[in-house]
């Protein structure tokens, strides 16, 4: 089982909860990769240790182990946030 920086997670939807939830990531020692149509959420996330942040989880999708979706509704998944 992969512990720590070997372990890769990402967050889609850096707003309220998935902001929270990135920063805990990073806090832990994950590598942690961050997405969200919102630039400054993404700079805030890379400016505080994640690996990497794109508005387009496919991004960095092959390089997980885990991928936490926070958005608000499914339709913010729809509009391309994810992939």
């Amino acid at each position: 089982m992969k512990t720590g920086s070997e372990f890769h997670v990402g967050i889609v939807g850096l707003g309220s909860m998935g902001m929270g939830a990135a920063l805990s990531c990073v806090r832990a020692g994950l590598s942690t990769w961050g997405a969200d149509l919102n630039s400054n959420a993404c700079a805030t996330l890379k400016e505080a240790g994640a690996c990497g942040v794109s508005d387009n989880a496919a991004t960095f999708a092959e390089k997980l182990d885990a991928l936490l979706v926070l958005v608000v509704n499914a339709a913010q998944v729809k509009t391309g946030a994810v992939w």
